[in-house]
């Protein structure tokens, strides 16, 4: 996972999407700060955890304030809202916050830090499986693909 982030955030940079390379960003520093978590001693926070959490906490407010961008029109993404920059940048500044938090305690330790490495891995998870399904629609059968749509169709609809 860590090489597929590093991968799309280069790649991103070299096509100028900077949401993508939020995103990219924010997926590396998940598994990376997951599995120093797993990797580290108990109760212990290095220097690249307090690297990290600069990086995603720039990361982050830098995505915020590029949503209110895109807001207030100065810029604009193609495919992407500035929902989109809220949502992203939100889970980046908890992230770097949750971060501060545990430097400031000197670590975790048990079930603190299975729950970290936990939530880390599944949120980067998340954003992959949701960047491939939703960008890649186009390879999967027809009636999959229409499964849904049809769905959302019908005044019974269960998304709604």
């Amino acid at each position: 996972m860590m090489v597929m982030a590093g991968s799309a955030v280069w790649i991103a940079l070299g096509a100028g999407e900077v949401m993508n390379v939020v995103v990219g960003t924010l997926t590396f520093y998940l598994v990376v700060s997951s599995w120093l978590t797993v990797r580290r001693p108990p109760d212990s926070f290095g220097r690249v955890e307090r690297a990290a959490m600069l990086i995603v906490l720039a990361d982050g407010f830098g995505c915020l304030y590029y949503g209110v961008q895109v807001q207030r029109g100065v810029y604009q993404i193609v495919g992407a809202p500035a929902a989109a920059c809220y949502v992203f940048g939100g889970v980046a500044v908890l992230a770097g916050v949750l971060d501060l938090r545990v430097m400031i305690r000197g670590g975790v330790s048990g079930a603190q830090r299975i729950a970290r490495h936990l939530w880390r891995m599944c949120t980067a998870l998340l954003i992959t499986a949701t960047s491939f399904f939703l960008a890649r629609a186009h390879l999967f059968p027809a009636f999959v693909r229409s499964t849904i749509s049809t769905c959302c169709r019908s005044s019974s609809c269960c998304w709604r």
